[in-house]
């Protein structure tokens, strides 16, 4: 008799502001990776202290947006205080996806991950064009006085 596997949590980070063809990949890749997709959304709060800008849309609208695109089966917003992670402690993953771009707090869940004697791994899932080409950087660009 073959014993059950245990179903793959996999969960991903982001701010998903004005969600685009770069995020809706970034999806799609961390869907591939196990049977269960976690998306844990910045607070409004935290995008002014880790971007120096507020998100365009609320909260609420940028988890409703991944809700829409059916990629990922739960979608929770982040905790007000940086570095809580209250989800990776709730939600109990299996693999961490982060995107070509999310070094910092891949270092910061290394170091958590091994502090609390997790079973999580990490994965960085590659950028979806040229860096340069993503549409929240052209948007900064264009907020941009010169």
């Amino acid at each position: 008799m073959k014993r059950k596997q245990k179903a793959k949590t996999v969960m991903i980070f982001g701010v998903f502001d004005a969600l685009h063809d770069g995020h809706r990949f970034f999806l799609s890749e961390a869907e591939k990776l196990g049977d269960r997709v976690v998306a844990v959304v910045a607070s409004d709060e935290n995008v002014v202290r880790l971007k120096g800008r507020a998100p365009v849309q609320s909260l609420t609208e940028r988890m409703e947006k991944i809700l829409e695109e059916r990629r990922a089966d739960l979608v929770v917003a982040g905790d007000d205080q940086i570095g809580a992670w209250t989800a990776v402690k709730i939600h109990r993953p299996d693999i961490i996806a982060l995107g070509y771009d999310q070094d910092e707090l891949r270092r910061a869940l290394a170091d958590f991950i091994s502090r609390e004697h997790l079973a999580a791994i990490i994965v960085k899932i590659k950028s979806f064009r040229d860096k340069t080409l993503h549409s929240s950087k052209l948007r900064d660009k264009k907020r941009t006085p010169k």
